[in-house]
């Protein structure tokens, strides 16, 4: 079933809150459910032509099929974790949770997992850790205040994983890239804010390769870099 929520606003409007507990983003917010009320898959805002409903319709239908596979099949599991991390309908207890579920049931069956899909639900877990140590730079703060400090420590701490690895998947929260930039703006260090933008350059051309807002933001940056080296 295809639903699709026009307003959020609207006094009176029926099922006012049907957005807020569907998790769904965007407006107007997009996505298919299952008879009970379930989200699928939502439909990203650049999806929203005939070609992509039928995308998002197909792996609606994939979705289900995994759901159901899953209980018995390691590898429809493992393949079904990683669509529920792609739709971020997981959060990182939950994700961590089913992980090192699936990971005893490989081990108790003797089954092994294709080393590409375990590394990619290795990284999966890492975005959500990630959003979660940003989140906390924003706890306790005013509504949209951020504890400046723990935000640099953060994007330092980044900075150590971006350059030793284990890496965040390219579709990780922004945050990850904005909180090093800020770090090493605060630092005044030119070298490491181009490594940074060079790698956000990168994983935007992947997760954005045709938004507007892309060019804009990067010259933004890109300009604090020049007054960063001197020019």
């Amino acid at each position: 079933m295809l639903f699709c929520s026009i307003d959020h606003k609207v006094p009176g409007r029926p099922q006012g809150a049907l957005r807020a507990e569907l998790g769904l983003v965007g407006l107007p917010s997009m996505a298919f459910l299952d008879p009970d009320g379930a989200v699928l898959v939502q439909v990203p805002h650049d999806a929203r032509t005939v070609d992509g409903l039928r995308a998002a319709g197909a792996r609606a239908t994939r979705y289900v099929e995994l759901r159901a596979s899953a209980p018995k099949d390691v590898h429809a599991a493992a393949a079904f974790l990683r669509m529920q991390f792609e739709e971020r309908q997981l959060t990182l207890e939950e994700g961590a949770a089913r992980w090192a579920n699936l990971r005893e049931r490989c081990g108790a069956q003797e089954a092994e997992l294709d080393a590409q899909l375990a590394a990619h639900l290795e990284a999966r877990l890492l975005d959500l850790r990630i959003q979660a140590r940003l989140a906390a730079t924003r706890a306790g703060q005013p509504a949209g205040g951020i504890d400046m400090a723990a935000y640099r420590a953060a994007g330092k701490d980044f900075l150590q994983r971006l350059r030793e690895g284990p890496h965040p998947t390219p579709y990780v929260s922004r945050g990850y890239w904005y909180a090093m930039l800020e770090y090493a703006e605060s630092a005044s260090d030119a070298a490491a804010f181009r490594e940074v933008l060079d790698a956000f350059t990168a994983a935007l051309a992947v997760t954005a390769p045709d938004a507007t807002w892309v060019p804009p933001l990067l010259e933004r940056y890109r300009a604090t870099l020049r007054a960063l080296e001197g020019e």
